[in-house]
């Protein structure tokens, strides 16, 4: 099952996994945008995946 979220610059459903529709236009709801913020989550985790951010072992975040 796919989850859908709501674009309010679209007025429609969209699913969440296709990511935003107009990821480089301007839009004044991107700030409390589900697809969005989901697209942003998944990009950072494959980005830690891959090794690009995840810190050396026995180093923290700050």
């Amino acid at each position: 099952m796919q989850e859908r979220g709501y674009c309010q610059k679209d007025n429609i459903e969209s699913p969440i996994e296709k990511g935003c529709r107009h990821p480089t236009d301007y839009c004044q709801f991107r700030n409390m945008c589900i697809i969005h913020f989901m697209e942003q989550e998944r990009k950072s985790d494959n980005e830690r995946g891959k090794g690009m951010i995840a810190p050396k072992a026995g180093q923290r975040n700050n």
